[in-house]
């Protein structure tokens, strides 16, 4: 009976053990299957705040706009061609693990540039092009943005199938996980 009461506290020991080494591991949680694939930002030109602001078809939280117009230009932007990163979670992660897992310069920092690849991809899926932007009741499209203040920013864009319109999310990073499915993009490509 002994030996059984030693070895259950061994196996438990080492259990523990193995649970506290995973727990305090330095090596990022890995939470996407596949490496990034890279899509075509056509060049385009918008008056941001006439997008977001006036798009039938499109809407926007007060968080999303309390961010927006603090940060985006007046007047009309162009964006240039440009390829972005994008990639699915394989599982549930939150803001930060979602940025362990992402290369170097993932997060968008250019405001007019960040907003100004969200229209282009809300505006060509909204027009029915090929876009990589996820169209599901279900799953979203999550964009890291770092503010003017140097505040870390979750944008979320969605389609909201109940009203057939989408929709645009901004909030500060937070430990809430997001779930597998999800499609994250990237600034760069890889």
């Amino acid at each position: 009976m002994r030996s059984l009461n030693s070895r259950a506290r061994r196996t438990f020991a080492d259990h523990g053990m193995r649970a506290f080494s995973r727990s305090t591991s330095s090596k990022p949680k890995v939470v996407f299957a596949r490496p990034l694939e890279s899509s075509l930002v056509k060049a385009s030109s918008y008056n941001l705040h006439d997008f977001f602001e006036k798009t039938a078809g499109l809407w926007i939280s007060q968080s999303f706009r309390d961010l927006f117009l603090n940060e985006v230009s007046q007047g009309v932007i162009s964006v240039p061609n440009s390829k972005i990163g994008f990639v699915d979670l394989n599982e549930k992660a939150n803001d930060h693990e979602i940025g362990q897992n992402l290369p170097k310069g993932h997060m968008f920092e250019c405001v007019d540039s960040c907003f100004g690849v969200l229209a282009t991809l809300i505006d060509a899926q909204m027009k029915g092009r090929d876009c990589p932007l996820i169209k599901s009741a279900y799953l979203a499209n999550i964009i890291q943005f770092k503010a003017k203040d140097g505040r870390k920013v979750t944008i979320r864009t969605g389609w909201h199938a109940g009203n057939g319109d989408w929709y645009c999310r901004a909030n500060d990073f937070s430990n809430d996980g997001l779930p597998g499915g999800y499609r994250v993009f990237s600034a760069v490509n890889s």
